[in-house]
Formats: structure tokens, sequence, C-alpha cells
């Protein structure tokens, strides 16, 4: 092997890589069968700077089926993408007990110095990626805080001025202005937020202390203390509050049949006031496609609203470390190759191109910052794609902006890399998706990763708990909130406990322990 004080890229290797990962929409959307990382001008362009070929495993129909395929045969791929805690029974302790993938800290020491250096900027992070023994399993997916807000609700602010009526802050005064919208529109639905929406991603469940951060699995931390949002009396008030809008009329009919696709052509089309959904996927492109229907058109973000008056705190918001790391199998047979293409993409060259592609081609230099290519951004770009022939024949599907900037920039892959924070601001092209960005951050005073749990490590018995008692729980919670909301059953302090019960049969109480023993642990070191 090649010493790190003598190394230079492109590496001189005849050597070709695997590297698994989980399919990405933005791509297959328009790509079809070839929707896979390899077929973009990327993948070239990361093959002439490292000197390494990597065959990407990303083209299959089932991903769960094609993991389990993959434990079961012994033969995994060189590089794995992949969120252990959640697609491995027992955890990343376990993958590295029945060695599935390597420990990586000699390996970092020997052959890793970009990313070594990241781990000493940044101990704190570091730590997420390290077991309790302090074996590090894998290089994580680091968001900036820039992008970490992507899942807002959202309503008319045309309809709002039209009224005359301000932006309420409050629960209750959501609730008397969906009123007003249903009297004065009735034609008009006055919320159509979808399941997930609602119940775990939107801001009305945010109010009452639920489901505000992607990585926590409905658990969060106060006070030293970790609690399931889920089984919180406030939870329950949640639920009463909802089935109060439905029986009422306020909350669509059809909330938890219809996906955030379908009630973001309902918003556009002005059947409701308000939806939910993915911030350039749902609500950028609901705003291009509405403005060109009425050109008064106008969508708004909420803040998340106050229940009994007191200042919000909490939003939607990715963790800085999403839990996704890359991994080396126990498999590959090219250990140091593997180890430099994980540490080019840490270097500043690879921070550069796995952010923004190539200078000229897809971003040129403005006062020193990457700004990429209006016909990559702007969707009424004549040479944005949908506009000329398409890469997939027969495709019709509108490309949205973050489709476009897939097939130059790995910041939607779910890669071991760290985003630039200037990456996923130039993605909102509208306003109103700017504004959702600088403002949801202001409005609960950086305040929604305080009760975040960070990534935690668990001992094999732990991780088979968690994972086992995870689905079962949030399928309990969706399914109970879905019958109370519909009028089915009532939320009442009898079938309130009998949920609860439920929950400590599902494995509540042990999961929870667990958690709080990784969590204390994590603590003390």
């Amino acid at each position: 092997s090649t010493g790190s004080a003598e190394f230079s890229y492109p590496m001189d290797t005849d050597v070709v890589l695997t590297e698994w990962r989980t399919q990405n929409t933005n791509i297959s959307n328009h790509y079809g069968d070839a929707g896979n990382f390899d077929a973009l001008p990327l993948a070239g362009w990361l093959e002439e700077a490292t000197g390494i070929k990597v065959e990407y495993v990303d083209d299959y129909t089932d991903g769960g089926i094609d993991l389990e395929r993959m434990w079961n045969s012994g033969e995994y791929e060189d590089i794995i993408n992949l969120n252990w805690a959640q697609n491995y029974v027992g955890g990343v302790d376990a993958a590295l007990e029945d060695e599935v993938i390597i420990p990586l800290n000699d390996v970092i020491d020997k052959w890793m110095p970009n990313f070594k250096a990241w781990m000493e900027a940044n101990p704190t992070l570091a730590k997420e990626i390290m077991t309790e023994d302090g074996q590090i399993y894998g290089i994580p997916n680091i968001n900036s805080k820039a992008d970490a807000f992507t899942h807002p609700t959202y309503y008319r602010a045309d309809i709002l001025e039209e009224m005359g009526e301000k932006e309420p802050t409050t629960m209750e005064g959501w609730y008397n202005l969906l009123k007003k919208v249903k009297a004065e529109y009735p034609k008009m639905v006055p919320c159509g937020v979808y399941s997930a929406g609602l119940l775990q991603y939107g801001a009305f469940a945010h109010a009452y202390d639920i489901g505000y951060a992607a990585a926590q699995n409905g658990f969060a931390v106060k006070d030293g203390k970790v609690y399931w949002q889920k089984g919180q009396d406030s939870a329950k008030a949640f639920i009463q509050e909802m089935a109060k809008w439905k029986a009422e009329g306020l909350l669509s009919a059809d909330w938890a049949v219809k996906g955030a696709a379908d009630f973001n052509k309902d918003i556009i089309n002005g059947d409701v006031f308000m939806a939910a959904g993915w911030i350039t996927g749902q609500m950028q492109s609901a705003q291009v496609a509405g403005r060109q229907l009425n050109p008064d058109f106008q969508l708004k973000h909420i803040n998340t609203p106050s229940v009994n008056g007191e200042a919000p705190t909490h939003t939607y918001a990715n963790a800085l470390y999403s839990g996704i790391v890359a991994s080396i199998s126990s498999t590959c047979e090219n250990v140091e190759v593997a180890a430099r293409l994980l540490d080019y993409r840490w270097s500043e060259e690879g921070f550069m191109l796995c952010n923004f592609g190539k200078e000229g081609v897809s971003y040129d230099l403005v006062d020193g910052k990457a700004v990429f290519k209006a016909d990559l951004l702007d969707a009424t770009h004549a040479d944005f794609p949908g506009h000329k022939e398409s890469i997939l024949e027969g495709d019709e599907k509108p490309w949205v902006t973050s489709e476009s900037l897939a097939r130059f920039s790995m910041g939607v892959w779910p890669f071991g890399m760290e985003k630039s924070s200037d990456y996923f601001p130039q993605l909102m092209t509208e306003k109103c998706c700017a504004d959702y960005l600088s403002q949801t951050a202001d409005s609960v005073n950086s305040k929604c990763w305080d009760n975040q749990l960070p990534q935690l490590s668990y001992s094999y018995d732990e991780g088979k708990i968690i994972s086992l008692a995870l689905n079962d729980l949030n399928t309990l919670f969706s399914t109970y909130a879905t019958e109370c909301i519909n009028g089915n059953k009532a939320c009442d302090d009898t079938t309130w406990a009998a949920f609860l019960a439920e929950a400590e049969d599902a494995g509540l109480l042990s999961a929870k322990m667990a958690i709080q023993a990784s969590y204390d642990r994590f603590m003390a070191r």
C-alpha cells in the first residue's frame, strides 16, 4: 500500500469496486431501469478524479428484499451505504459481530487522512459513528443546518389575504380560521394534509411534541430522560383536536387515504386551502404549477403553532447525522482502494465535486461561491429537463429541481459525505420555499435539535429489542390515531389506556429502557 504522505489522486489501479445504496427516485423517475448512479455524468467525473471504477448497485425493485438476499448469501458489496440501526436486526453491533462489515479505525489511520481531519474537528458527531467500545463502523452522511428543514405545512396565502385575515399563531386560531375558510369557500376543503404529514411530519403534530425529528422513530429526550412522543398526554390531546376538525369538515375526508402528491394537485386546483409535503417535490412544484393557472396563486408555510400560549420550539428538522453511513464489508478484497474512494469525498476537491459537480458544466464560481447553472435550477428555462427530449422514452412526468440536480450532485443521494451549506438553499427557486428555510429556523430559535436523540450504539440484544418494537409501536399509533380522528373510536381515557397497554405489550418499556441505557452510556463517553 501507499503511505498517505506520498499519495495523490487519481489512483493507479485496475480494481473495480461495488457500492450498494438505496434507490433514488430523483433519477429513477426519469431514467427507468437505467435509473442508477452509473447512468449519471457525476459517476464518470468521480471515476476520472479518483482513478477508481465503481459499479453502483441500486437498480433493484425492492430494497428490503435485495438486502435480505445479500445478508443470506454472505457475499456483500464492497461498500454498503445504510442505516444499520433501521435495516439490520440488532443494529451495527450485530453487523460487526456477524462480520458483515469491518471496523474502520486502522483503515482511517492508514488511508483516510481527509476524513480523519474531519473527525478531529467534529468530535461530538464523530462519537455518533462509534460503537460502545470505540469501533468506527462507517463514514457518515452529514447534513448542514441549511438543509435541515424539508417538510413544510403550507396554505394559500392569497386566499388568506382575500379574506382579510392574518396568519394564526395558535392551534385555536387555526381552528377558527379553517372554520371561516369552510364558510366562505364551501367548495374548498380547509385542510388537506396527508396521513404521515398530519401524524408525523406536520406543523400541528409538532405543536403537541410529536414527530418533529426524522431520526428519532418517535423517541426523544428531555432533561436526560428518554420518552416516547406518541404516548404522552399531549399526543392524546392532538388526536382529540384533529378528531374535532374531521367531525366539523375542516379536515379532508380522504386525509388517511390520499397521498401528499394527491393533495398537492388539490391545492393547485383550488380544492383545498392547506396541504403539506416535501419542500421541493411538493411545495415548490405546487407553487410553480399553481401560478401558471392563477397569477395570484401564492403559498406560505406555517410556523409551529402554540397550544397554550407557549413559544413553539419544534419543527421537522433532519438530524445533522442522518444515520446513514458508508461501511466497508468483510468480503471487500481491496480495502485500501475502498478507503481511498471514500476519503476522496472528504477532500477539498471531492467536497466540491460531490456537492456541485464540475465547474463550468454544472456550476460557476461567483465571488468564491459555487452557483448552479440556471438551466439546472429553473424549471422555466428552455434547457431544463423535460422541455426537450426526455431521457426515458415515453416519460411525461414533470421534472423538479432536485431531480435535475441529482444528475450532477450527490447532495440528494445517501452517500458518506458532508453536504455544503451552499447546496440546499439553491434548490429553493421559489421565494416561499426560501422563506420557509430562513423563517423556520428563526421561529424555533434553533431549539429543534435540543430533544433529538443522537445516533446511539446498542448491544446485540438491545438492537433486537428496539428494532422489533419500533415498527409495531409506530403502526399501533397510526392505527389508533386514524380510527379516532375518523370517528370510528372515541379518544377518551378508556381507549387511551387500552392503547398504552397495547404499546407496552408491543415492547414500549423494553425499548425505552434500552434506548435510555444506551443514551446514558453515550453521555458518559
